[in-house]
């Protein structure tokens, strides 16, 4: 669990580090963030950040493991790319997972069925519906975050779902940044999921 505190400085450092892209739209996406309740809600229903507070926790987890990766290795991309497509990678998740009503139950979050389907292609839509537009890495860091557990999510000219899953390996190919988006996603979950372990 994360104490007021905890939550407002999770809340202020994203903040800042999104409003510092200067990227047109962030300020209308900050407040439609802060309106569903981005920097309350949890990371998952069990596996990972599963407390109020972990979805923002979550995203910074993965911004400092990105940012590293990008020092390290040099892949020479823009910081305002790093903070971007981390911080709001998951933006599916807000209002994606509502309280249980189970008092003392060892999951305290379950599916909200009122959620919009989709994963990386939903965090996508959020974003541009609030007029921050991406480059074409930067849709292909959010859309295979997941990587090949999310490789065939895919949106057709009707809206529907479609199947696609060579896109990642492509994206692989072009930006090798992409797949070390994922590396960076499923090394801060772990990091989250030793970090409760301990604390139980």
């Amino acid at each position: 669990m994360l104490n007021e505190r905890a939550l407002g400085a999770q809340r202020s450092r994203i903040s800042s580090l999104l409003t510092s892209t200067e990227r047109p739209g962030m300020n209308e996406l900050l407040a439609y963030m802060v309106d569903g309740g981005f920097f309350t809600s949890p990371a998952s229903t069990r596996y990972h950040g599963c407390y109020e507070g972990g979805l923002a926790k979550h995203s910074l987890g993965v911004f400092d493991e990105l940012t590293a990766f990008n020092n390290r290795f040099k892949f020479g991309v823009d910081a305002n790319t790093i903070t971007i497509t981390t911080l709001l990678h998951d933006l599916c998740k807000m209002g994606a997972y509502r309280p249980t009503a189970k008092p003392g139950s060892k999951q305290p979050y379950s599916w909200n069925p009122a959620q919009p389907k989709g994963h990386a292609l939903l965090s996508l839509l959020r974003i541009v519906r609030t007029g921050v537009e991406l480059t074409e890495l930067e849709e292909s860091m959010i859309r295979y975050h997941m990587g090949i557990y999310g490789s065939q999510e895919c949106m057709g000219d009707k809206g529907e779902f479609k199947m696609r899953p060579d896109g990642m390996f492509k994206a692989w190919n072009k930006f090798p940044i992409v797949r070390w988006m994922y590396f960076s996603d499923e090394a801060a979950a772990n990091a989250e999921r030793v970090e409760e372990d301990i604390k139980h």
